[in-house]
């Protein structure tokens, strides 16, 4: 699985680094009901062809499995395309539960794609594929509140046992404690003490992050990285009782330091309908194939940071998936970097790496519901055909920086932006999250917001460091909600959100605030990977 770095071009009037992976296909068997497959079919827009088969048994030939959009996504339409392999006639089910015990509605798949005719209801849903042979695994996705009019999909909710419910994911590598709590989202819940807590050795939980479906059978994954010098990852699988087993060991490869230090979900890079995943490192970023039986232990490719403005080329602070583009493939952040999908492979935009500010930021779903994801870094950038138009603003507010997604806490269907405040505006509060909306605005109180505080973490000579990002909908009223913490403290704090944030001034109100030893909190799974400090 080799990758060749085969110089720069012009993609779009941009000039690009272009990272080529020479990725593996396989082309699908041929059963009764399924017609030839030729090496170009269903081909993905990264331009790889899934892998439709898990091993050469006449089983794998013909069953059926889903391959887009990813379990535990969020998509950007109501009528989201749903893509599955052999690419033969299937129905595809769309649930209101992982059993499929109510079919909200049956759709006639045709060579492997199957598309409601109708929006499809807000909120989540799961689905699977029916063939006259086999039934597939039950895979879960979040519709929005509003139609994008595109067919993309971004983030993973960290919902780890499947049960529709986005779970919270608490690392606390302080030595006593090493471990990761995990608090199960429900309709009264999470509660104060964890439901599951997994250990590990030194420093285990110093960063979180969900993996993911590596492994197809519709469930979130969880990554854990743990360890001092170049560090260890861990990928544990989830399932009905939540991420466990062993997990397997990533191998950190060339890098010698922080490895893991962040690490996020890279969408499925390949097209083969398996989650991959992005491990930060200093020297560079890697990326991680799922397959059938989990994710590979060793890197399929690497991705370098950003050297532009001086910058280091630091690689250890990595975001994705989301889709700023628009063409249904992923498109990921790496130290200031961002790479953005094409026909060609993964390319670095050279216009977002020489923009101010850009490595501050992070992506921020689709704040104005245009159907193209967004990056918040100072302001936020619309996405384009070309990738991030860094020259071009959907909202600035003075004094601030916009640091990523909160979802979408007002349900809306347009993404909400976390955004940390200077005191030079004199302002009681110290981050907000802002209300997005179609277009673009102005500075000063051109967006209503909702305040978060976060007590040691404030103007009134508290500055501990704190952590706050979007978890996805922990109780399923179709409202994300928000986690912030305060390691220092040991604390973290869920805010709910209540669906009525639309006056300005609107201020959340954390339950339940959980306490433990000094250094839980040190990082959270949120919906673009490991959650990020506040400014």
């Amino acid at each position: 699985m080799a990758t060749t770095i085969v110089g720069t071009k012009q993609l779009n009037g941009i000039t690009v680094a272009m990272v080529l992976g020479a990725l593996g296909v396989a082309g699908a068997g041929c059963g009764p009901d399924q017609p030839a497959m030729g090496p170009n079919a269903m081909t993905d827009s990264l331009g790889a062809a899934p892998n439709a088969t898990a091993n050469n048994s006449a089983a794998a030939r013909t069953a059926v499995r889903p391959i887009a959009p990813l379990s535990g996504s969020m998509s950007g339409s109501r009528q989201p395309i749903f893509r599955y392999t052999p690419a033969r006639n299937a129905t595809v089910d769309v649930c209101d539960d992982r059993a499929c015990a109510h079919v909200v509605e049956e759709l006639n798949g045709s060579n492997g794609r199957a598309q409601p005719a109708t929006p499809l209801r807000a909120g989540l849903l799961f689905w699977r594929v029916v063939s006259n042979r086999t039934t597939s695994a039950v895979w879960q996705l979040t519709i929005p509140g509003r139609d994008t009019g595109a067919s993309i999909a971004w983030g993973v909710v960290p919902d780890f046992n499947g049960d529709g419910f986005a779970d919270v994911a608490i690392g606390s590598p302080a030595p006593g404690s090493q471990n990761v709590s995990v608090f199960n989202g429900g309709v009264f819940a999470p509660g104060f003490t964890p439901d599951e807590t997994l250990t590990g050795g030194d420093l285990f939980g110093r960063a979180v992050a969900s993996a993911g479906d590596v492994n197809g059978d519709g469930f979130v994954d969880l990554a854990v990285a743990a360890g001092a010098g170049p560090g260890s990852v861990t990928v544990f699988l989830g399932g009905p009782a939540g991420p466990g087993g062993a997990g397997t060991s990533l191998s950190p490869g060339a890098v010698t330091s922080g490895f893991g230090t962040t690490m996020a979900s890279a969408g499925d890079v390949n097209g083969d309908g398996y989650g991959d995943l992005l491990v930060g490192g200093v020297e560079h970023a890697q990326v991680y194939l799922g397959g059938p039986n989990g994710i590979a232990a060793a890197a399929a490719f690497t991705l370098a940071g950003s050297t532009a403005n001086g910058a280091t080329g630091d690689a250890s602070v990595v975001q994705g998936p989301s889709d700023v583009n628009a063409d249904g493939a992923p498109d990921l952040y790496v130290g200031g970097a961002l790479y953005v999908s094409s026909p060609a492979g993964l390319v670095a935009e050279a216009a977002f790496a020489n923009a101010f500010g850009t490595a501050f930021g992070s992506f921020a779903g689709d704040a104005n519901g245009d159907g193209f994801g967004d990056f918040a870094a100072y302001q936020v950038f619309p996405g384009t055909p070309d990738g991030i138009d860094v020259k071009s603003s959907l909202f600035i507010q003075a004094g601030e920086i916009t640091l990523g997604t909160a979802g979408d806490i007002d349900g809306d269907g347009f993404s909400d932006i976390i955004s940390s405040l200077s005191a030079i505006e004199n302002f009681g509060d110290r981050q907000r999250v802002y209300l997005g909306a179609p277009g673009s605005c102005g500075s000063t109180g051109c967006r209503p917001f909702l305040s978060v505080p976060i007590p040691g973490h404030d103007f009134n000579g508290n500055n501990l460091t704190a952590f706050l990002g979007g978890v996805g909908d922990v109780n399923n009223d179709g409202i994300d909600d928000l986690v912030a913490s305060v390691p220092d403290n040991g604390q973290a704090f869920l805010f709910r959100s209540d669906g009525g944030v639309t006056d300005i001034n609107h201020t959340a109100f954390a339950f339940p605030t959980w306490t433990f030893a000094p250094g839980f909190g040190s990082s959270f799974a949120a919906l673009f990977g490991t959650v990020r400090p506040l400014f």
